[in-house]
């Protein structure tokens, strides 16, 4: 009899243990995380190893503060020439990439999700006036606009030869159109001071932008469907262009004045959202 009363009283407390010890799913955040462990939660949020890799830290950080869970992506690759004419068998010195991830919204009956383009152009521009670049997006999603977000990073070398970058990032947005769009603008740098407080000749470029946007649900569990894009704009003419936003059908980015500008290969994906809260 005293056997089984000890019995009885060990399987609660193993299993108060267990419940202690057990890290459940969706626990509280970590304070003060290291990179290397927002690398491993994304990762665990279902992003690309390869995504993660191009992300700058404060998109990380934003991902794991608001509990982001991937959803979809595109990458396109290509040519972005300041020439009419691209020569046969040029090596592609473009990647553009926009994302679509979803993040808590806090309301109830509303889903939030984060927006993002990510571009890198490998080349010294001739030409270093205003560049753009947007988000538009289907389906009449609202955009919270104080989220906007852009950040802009020339890399270069000096006269010894050493490498070097610097970022600049900016709040605030350019051409936007509600329901449809949104886009910056920044001054491409020919040269830059490094952080060593040396002169640098910019040799390449990256960047992104990111805008989160808003939906009411119906709670209902049904799955629906809407599409991203992004694009880039290199200025090479005297006229400054607007962006314009389609979010019709197929969402599309335009520039006015588009004679004088380059355009990127357009990236683009359809994701898919179920009506419930988050």
């Amino acid at each position: 009899m005293k056997k089984v009363k000890k019995i009885s009283i060990l399987f609660p407390f193993l299993f108060a243990l267990i419940f202690i010890f057990t890290p459940s799913k969706g626990s509280a955040q970590i304070n003060n995380p290291s990179m290397e462990q927002i690398d491993q939660y994304l990762l665990e949020q279902g992003f690309p190893q390869d995504y993660i890799s191009i992300l700058a830290d404060e998109q990380k950080q934003g991902f794991y503060r608001d509990e982001a869970k991937f959803v979809v992506l595109d990458t396109v690759d290509g040519l972005l020439s300041e020439n009419d004419t691209i020569q046969p068998f040029a090596m592609n010195n473009w990647s553009g990439t926009v994302s679509t991830v979803q993040v808590k919204s806090g309301i109830k009956g509303v889903l939030k999700y984060r927006l993002t383009y990510n571009w890198n152009w490998n080349q010294r521009a001739t030409f270093n006036l205003t560049d753009k670049f947007g988000i538009a997006w289907s389906d009449d999603w609202d955009a919270l606009e104080n989220s906007s977000m852009s950040s802009y990073t020339p890399r270069g070398i000096n006269s010894a030869g050493s490498y070097s970058s610097v970022t600049y990032n900016y709040t605030g947005y350019g051409d936007y159109k509600p329901g449809n769009g949104i886009g910056w603008a920044f001054d491409l740098k020919h040269d830059f001071t490094g952080t060593d407080g040396k002169y640098y000749e910019t040799s390449s470029h990256s960047g992104y932008g990111s805008i989160d946007i808003v939906k009411a649900h119906n709670g209902s569990g049904r799955t629906d469907s809407s599409s991203s894009v992004g694009q880039y704009f290199h200025k090479q003419g005297a006229l400054t262009g607007s962006l314009g936003f389609n979010g019709s059908g197929k969402p599309s980015i335009s520039i006015s004045a588009s004679i004088n500008y380059d355009e990127s290969p357009q990236a683009g994906k359809q994701w898919y959202w179920t009506h419930q809260d988050y």
